[in-house]
């Protein structure tokens, strides 16, 4: 096997997939979008066209979050670039000290895989995860009459 053909092989199936479960629910929305559909209403979906657009579009308050949402995030990105820029020159810059604000500038890009880790650490924990306590309950629900499933020896 070619290496092209092995790339190939790993890489489409994955892409597939990927493919699939972004495509579909953006189109599913957008389909829903344009239907009176309510998620807790156990009823089927009923087509009203452009009616929850043009209600939305309407609304006076709607623009005004709108307005306040755009100030905030115009605010944000400015203050974040300023920000950072201040930051990406004061660590360029060799003075005493400079390895520990270095250091304090990283810990939170740092910390959050640590988080990360010690979530699955206490998912996976034997005394009290949630991961053996799942296995027990389809364990013993996989138990009939005291003997085991086929699947289970």
């Amino acid at each position: 096997m070619s290496d092209r053909a092995l790339v190939n092989t790993f890489i489409w199936p994955t892409l597939i997939l990927l493919i699939l479960m972004n495509i579909f629910p953006l189109f599913y929305s957008i389909y829903l979008s344009f239907t009176n559909y309510s998620v807790i209403g156990n009823k089927l979906p009923v087509w009203v066209g452009l009616q929850n657009y043009q209600h939305l579009l309407n609304n006076e308050q709607v623009w005004s979050y709108f307005a306040v949402t755009g100030r905030y995030a115009l605010a944000s990105v400015v203050l974040e670039t300023v920000l950072g820029f201040a930051l990406a020159m004061l660590i360029r810059e060799k003075f005493k000290g400079s390895g520990i604000v270095t250091t304090l500038i990283l810990i939170p890009m740092m910390l959050s895989p640590v988080v990360v880790g010690l979530f699955f650490k206490l998912m996976f924990n034997p005394g009290y995860g949630i991961f053996n306590y799942l296995i027990s309950v389809f364990a013993s629900q996989s138990v009939v009459n005291g003997t085991p499933n086929q699947e289970m020896r």
